[in-house]
């Protein structure tokens, strides 16, 4: 066996003994294929897992392993049938197959009961008399096809789970059997992953390379090793080249981050062991430490780029027990403690792979230090932190291919334990509404031109300086240049000619208990509109006089999908100018019992109120958006959040000399002034 050695096996099974909760947990998430007939496709019938969401709502269909021809939404309970459902849902199937069969083969190694591995075996064989004769199937955007599944990274987390569970039981196998998964299932599906695989810095190749690796490694496959591993593109390739400066992972989101390193770790429960192992690169441990510096004052993930809402925080990826049982870093420690300060250190991933007893925290009473954060040259992040736990990011780093969003210089804004003004993130990448809506600038907290996409651009810092009176964030974006790409799958999901010679600039005065917002837009066609878009986490408070009802903002994507929407005519009298000041308009929104207050200076714009989907769609958020033509614009907001009562009592602005004076008035009476040039 080359997963765990024999005294690692021993002392599993001790654990299994004082412990028997684990084993529990594996039956519970064995028992739906363990206690039913095998089913395995005979042909390639299953279609992407994408597909397996609701056309009205875009939320999840509900998966029901008795009814593959029975698909129900989560929402109204409306039964869909047919095709892509039927061939989504075969895809969860044999997803579960492969899960089940991994996790009995646990069974059989830490119980040694036989019938958890006769089951294991015959759904191996099931596949190994199938599987080489699958036929290729996908088209889905961008990823490459596969033969079980219809992506190729989808057939590479199945094959590994499986062979994984092959080195487990091949003491039991009879010489037919291992010939029969070997030619039958394991090597063709290797050599099509191969062929599969590009050449590319993405989490796909990592995810397609961990799985040849892991065939090669099992059976000895050198060829197998030197293409997934050493090769141009294979895993030391791509931890040379897709890790940031900083450490974070090339693709900008979170969500990837941590599934490259999950798959990555994949492979290296089996090669930790052995002359194959990629541990020893530096850059692994440097993404561990970088996402640290991301967490919230929840200590959840922010949601960038294509990623759900909930991150699951520190212990929801399960990449920190192993990572810590590896490297037995200090951070990662803390980090640990961090993630079970209120819950049982009780996993797959800490029983099998972690250390068995954690070493005191040697800080208990210090928490895990969030900190200020800048980067210019890596992820281009800036995170902003404050009491009540405060937390501004600003996003300003370059693009990351096909899981990055169109939102240049855009933010995500927490509050007192709430979400205020946040990145949505997307819902399942099938579902209509992940193109349609939450992939598109004018769906983020950012300024778009004609509610269209940016083009791929990078960020630039200009400066970032702590002064007397806060921190300033100085940041721009444009498309004077044409802009190089990195190798990484992406759809043209933007408009360069509308964004072609515009400049966009972001400079963020942060105060802790309010914070200012200048963002200005140059160099865009005089005839089309640029929308300033705010949406906020809660309901609107705050109507203002002259709001009346219009039609919609915008009859294409994304905005045609707001509602409600009214609309205030511009007022002559709200230009910035040097001849006299201009008070903020202040709305107010709930947020949950955080009142969050946008001192609106709308400086000759035409404002729009209007309710959008959040995420999930099923439920709605209020949207500000602000809209000026003439080719050039300046967007100026205060926002200040309180749970009792409000720190500003007015917001002052004027022009002098090129610079924007604001003027805050607290609520003792004293005077703020503030200085944006």
């Amino acid at each position: 066996m080359i997963r765990f050695t024999d005294s690692e096996i021993q002392t599993l099974r001790q654990r299994a003994k004082r412990d028997p909760s684990v084993v529990e947990q594996l039956k519970k998430e064995c028992e739906p294929v363990f206690s039913r007939p095998i089913t395995v496709p005979k042909t390639a019938v299953a279609t992407w897992g994408g597909f397996y969401y609701c056309s009205d709502h875009s939320a999840p269909l509900i998966f029901d392993i008795d009814r593959p021809k029975e698909h129900r939404c989560s929402v109204d309970g409306h039964i869909f049938t047919g095709e892509p459902y039927d061939g989504s849902w075969w895809s969860r199937r044999s997803g579960m197959n492969a899960d089940a069969v991994e996790k009995m083969a646990d069974l059989y190694l830490i119980t040694q009961d036989i019938k958890w591995a006769e089951k294991a075996i015959a759904i191996l064989m099931a596949y190994a008399q199938v599987y080489k004769d699958y036929e290729v199937h996908g088209n889905i955007p961008c990823n490459l096809s596969g033969k079980a599944f219809a992506q190729a990274i989808t057939d590479s987390s199945f094959v590994r789970r499986l062979a994984i569970a092959y080195d487990t039981l091949e003491p039991l196998l009879t010489p037919e059997q291992k010939e029969k998964m070997r030619e039958g299932l394991f090597f063709p599906a290797a050599d099509f992953l191969m062929q599969q695989r590009s050449s590319q810095l993405h989490n796909h190749e990592v995810v397609i390379d961990s799985a040849i690796a892991a065939i090669g490694v099992v059976f000895s496959r050198k060829d197998y090793i030197d293409f997934a591993v050493y090769g141009d593109y294979g895993l030391f390739y791509q931890l040379d080249h897709g890790i940031l400066e900083d450490g974070f992972w090339i693709e900008g989101s979170v969500g990837y981050h941590f599934f490259t390193l999950q798959n990555l770790f994949s492979y290296e429960k089996l090669a930790r062991h052995t002359p194959y192992s990629t541990l020893s690169h530096p850059g692994i441990l440097k993404m561990l430490h970088m996402v640290l510096h991301l967490l919230q004052p929840d200590d959840n993930y922010p949601c960038l780029n294509d990623m759900g809402k909930s991150s699951g925080g520190i212990a929801g990826s399960g990449v920190m027990e192993f990572a810590y049982s590896q490297y037995h870093d200090p951070i990662l420690l803390k980090a640990l403690h961090t993630a079970y300060k209120d819950r049982p250190r009780r996993s797959l991933d800490s029983f099998f792979y972690g250390d068995e007893t954690l070493p005191d925290d040697p800080t208990p009473d210090q928490p895990l230090e969030k900190k200020e954060y800048h980067n210019e040259n890596g992820s281009g992040i800036t995170i902003l932190r404050g009491n009540d736990q405060r937390y501004l990011l600003i996003k300003h780093g370059p693009y990351g291919g096909e899981h990055d969003h169109f939102d240049r210089l855009g933010i995500s804004f927490l509050s007192h334990g709430k979400p205020i003004a946040y990145d949505m993130g997307t819902t399942g990448y099938g579902a209509k509404m992940h193109y349609q809506y939450y992939k598109n600038t004018a769906t983020h907290n950012v300024a778009s031109i004609d509610g269209l996409n940016q083009p791929p651009s990078s960020g630039w810092v200009n400066r970032f300086l702590h002064r007397d009176d806060g921190v300033l964030l100085d940041v721009g974006t444009g498309w004077a240049k044409p802009y190089q790409r990195p190798n990484i799958f992406s759809l043209t999901e933007w408009d360069e000619e509308v964004y072609r010679g515009v400049t966009m600039r972001r400079r963020i005065l942060w105060a802790d208990r309010y914070w200012i917002d200048l963002f200005t837009v140059e160099g865009a066609d005089p005839q089309r509109s640029i929308d300033y878009t705010f949406h906020f986490s809660g309901e609107r408070i705050t109507h203002l006089p002259g709001e009346t009802p219009c039609g919609p903002i915008n009859q294409q994507k994304p905005q045609c999908y707001l509602s409600d929407v009214t609309s205030l005519e511009p007022d002559p009298a709200s230009l910035l100018s040097e001849k006299k000041a201009v008070r903020g308009i202040p709305v107010l929104f709930d947020c949950g019992g955080v009142t969050a207050a946008a001192h609106l200076f709308s400086n000759g714009h035409t404002l729009f109120f209007a309710q959008g989907p959040d995420n999930p769609g099923t439920t709605d958020i209020p949207f500000v958006i602000q809209r000026q033509k003439g080719g050039s614009a300046l967007f100026l907001t205060l926002i200040e959040t309180y749970q009792d009562q409000p720190f500003v009592q007015s917001v002052s602005a004027w022009m002098h000399q090129g610079a924007i004076h604001l003027e805050v008035i607290a609520a003792d009476g004293t005077s703020i002034t503030h200085i944006l040039d």
